[in-house]
This record gives structure tokens, sequence and C-alpha cells, in this order.
């Protein structure tokens, strides 16, 4: 089971959760929603000030706890956008929060768990093809950020042994692409624009 954190009070909070119970681990990060002012979630006693994504308050949280095993839930969220803000700034601080955070998990050798909801009718246009082409982009540069080093490791341990892995989709959400991690290719379907 994963405890997942939002920002950083969140965060600190997965990873006590996570020590306390064997089967659980701990994702620290900054949701997009928490680069503006406006997003206030009751539930996570928040307050509707700005967050920017610190690198080294994170990377000091991670290092208390072994059972830290991935960053997020970062990622773009356009659905959730004030009307009366400015949306290009907006977006512009989540893109910038969010490659802190890929930045993060590539140093730290951790997964990531990306937050990708789209604003309106046209899913793959907006908030989706802006985390696919930022994807496409660590790919490109050899910086692997979905899958830790690590994991990918104990995988192929496992299959040497003849022993064999599950990991499980979230299909709560769907993915509107499918990107080479080696070449960083985006496939598109032949029957879409």
């Amino acid at each position: 089971m994963l405890a997942v954190g939002s920002q950083f009070r969140a965060s600190a909070e997965a990873v006590r959760i996570a020590e306390r119970h064997e089967s659980v681990w701990a994702v620290v990060g900054l949701h997009p929603t928490h680069v503006f002012s406006t997003h206030v979630d009751a539930d996570e006693g928040t307050s509707p000030e700005e967050r920017t994504f610190d690198p080294a308050a994170y990377r000091a949280l991670s290092a208390t706890s072994k059972k830290v095993v991935a960053i997020g839930e970062c990622g773009l969220d356009y659905y959730r956008l004030p009307e009366d803000a400015d949306v290009t700034d907006i977006k512009r601080r989540q893109k910038e929060a969010f490659r802190l955070q890929l930045d993060l998990a590539h140093e730290l050798d951790l997964a990531v768990m990306i937050h990708c909801r789209e604003a309106g009718a046209e899913p793959g246009r907006g908030a989706h093809a802006d985390v696919a082409a930022i994807l496409e982009e660590y790919a490109a540069a050899g910086k692997q950020v979905i899958f830790s080093r690590r994991l990918v490791a104990a995988v192929a341990e496992r299959l040497e042994r003849g022993e064999q892995t599950m990991l499980l989709l979230n299909r709560r959400g769907y993915a509107a692409f499918l990107l080479c991690r080696h070449c960083g290719f985006t496939f598109q379907c032949t029957s879409c624009s």
C-alpha cells in the first residue's frame, strides 16, 4: 500500500505512516494544484498559500526513511485552474515543479507517481500532451523516471531466477498516449488526429 503526500506536510505524514506499518510505503511530492493559492483541501489541513517544490526539503525528507519509494503525486492538472488567474503562469509553474520532481526522482533513483488531468473535452491536447512532451524530453536525455533503476534491477533479478513480478496499473485514470522508454517515441493512433 502507498501513502501519498500532496505537499510537504502531507508527505511527512506519509513517511510517518509508512514507518509505522510494514506493508506501507511512502510517496512524497507536491501535487500540481498546490502551486497556486486558491486550492485548499481541508482533509490535508492545508492553507491557501502558494507553494513551490523545494528539492532540498524533499531530498532531506526522503533521506529519513528507506520506505520512500517514489516522488509524487506530481504532474500537470489543467482541470482546477482558477478562472481569475494567469493560466499561462500557473501552467508554467506546474511544469517547473514537475521537472524539479522528475530531476529529484532521477537523482535519488526513485519512481514517480504522475498526476495528469485535462481541463476540458479534448483529452490528449492539453495536460496529457504536455506531460508526454516532458517525459519524452527526459527519455531523450537518458533519464529513466517512471520506474526507478532499483525497481528495474529487482524485476530483472527475479526474472533471472525464473520468478514472476506483478506491477499493478492504476485503471482509475487512463493513458492518452504510449511512450517508448528507450527512444522517447510517442505512439499515435492512425485513426485519431
